[in-house]
């Protein structure tokens, strides 16, 4: 099986100075999951560790394809 780690520690897509907005946070999270089972159907397992609005200092994706 082999995995992908994605870690992000400062989204500059839904941060507009100090403020972060979660609600474009959603969209684009909703956006890659649903490009990812475009592409892959349901041969890619996205496991979501930690996400900023969450509350979480940063936020960690793994992608694993069998």
């Amino acid at each position: 099986m082999s995995s992908v780690f994605y870690y992000n520690w400062k989204c500059n897509i839904t941060t507009e100075g100090d403020t972060f907005d979660t609600y474009v946070c959603h969209i684009a999270r909703e956006t890659f999951k649903g490009a990812l089972g475009y592409a892959f159907g349901n041969k890619a397992e996205l496991n979501i560790k930690h996400l900023l609005t969450h509350g979480d200092s940063f936020c960690e994706v793994i992608v694993r394809m069998p």
